[in-house]
């Protein structure tokens, strides 16, 4: 009968050839990292035009910053490009979607109303915002129109479900639409008044003189709305599909940003 020692001895030895045995090498899959897209610039008609990632939902705490290069708006334009912003949420005194209800008209405020029928109240921030900006260059007011209203209407609900921010009309062709046009995105119902002051806000970068934007600048929808032509004008803002946001149409007619012709002057007899 074998003694303890030697039992001992090789159930040790067992122990260290086992610990010398060199393991497999693991191999090590190399880690792919995601990527998400940021915001495709596409140049359309002189017109910069942001779109959102595909497949990319924002944060619903975040509120986009009131910087002009980070926005999601277009306007009808000339050589001389445009883009304005957005900022801050506010209560939408209507919601539509695609079987969206016709406002009803009610008594609404005077304000810079010039326009002899009553529209719906938001209609009326949309006409009053436009027309202090009128009155800041002593140019005949807008009046609001109904034949507008329902072009833009038409346009904003047309894209309920993709919330997309391009122009009516053939692609490219500002010459095809009967109106000149601005389109506003947000995540938040912006109201009338801070759409129109982002637009506003273009004019630090419009050249009088020159009759031209600064260099990679825009200043288009800021032409427009004092485009001393154009007399009629008609908004509408959509509620797009699930979390797409705001889209927000306005027309003007007649168009303005007419090719080498300035904004303060008359074109039209």
């Amino acid at each position: 009968m074998p003694q303890p020692q030697i039992i001992a001895a090789v159930i040790l030895s067992i122990c260290f050839i086992s610990l010398a045995t060199p393991t497999s090498p693991q191999h090590h899959q190399p880690q792919h990292t995601q990527q998400w897209l940021s915001s495709h610039h596409h140049h359309h008609n002189g017109v910069v035009l942001h779109r959102k990632p595909h497949g990319v939902t924002p944060n619903r705490h975040h509120r986009p910053t009131q910087q002009l290069s980070k926005n999601n708006v277009v306007a009808s334009t000339i050589p001389h490009t445009e883009q304005p912003s957005h900022h801050g949420p506010r209560p939408h005194p209507y919601h539509v979607g695609p079987h969206h209800e016709q406002p009803q008209k009610t008594t609404g405020h005077q304000g810079f109303n010039n326009t002899p029928t009553q529209v719906h109240p938001l209609f009326q921030e949309f006409l009053d915002a436009h027309n202090k900006v009128r009155l800041e260059y002593n140019l005949p007011l807008f009046t609001w129109d109904e034949k507008l209203e329902s072009y833009a209407r038409d346009w904003a609900t047309n894209r309920y479900f993709d919330c997309a921010v391009k122009h009516s009309g053939k692609p490219g062709m500002y010459g095809d639409r009967p109106y000149g046009e601005s389109i506003y995105w947000s995540y938040w119902p912006h109201s009338p008044a801070r759409i129109v002051n982002s637009l506003f806000k273009e004019r630090e970068d419009y050249d009088f003189n020159t009759n031209t934007c600064k260099p990679g600048k825009m200043c288009g929808h800021f032409t427009q709305i004092i485009w001393r032509d154009s007399r009629r004008l008609g908004c509408f803002r959509q509620k797009c599909h699930g979390n797409g946001g705001y889209i927000v149409v306005c027309e003007y007619d007649p168009k303005g940003n007419i090719y080498n012709a300035k904004p303060l002057e008359a074109h039209l007899q």
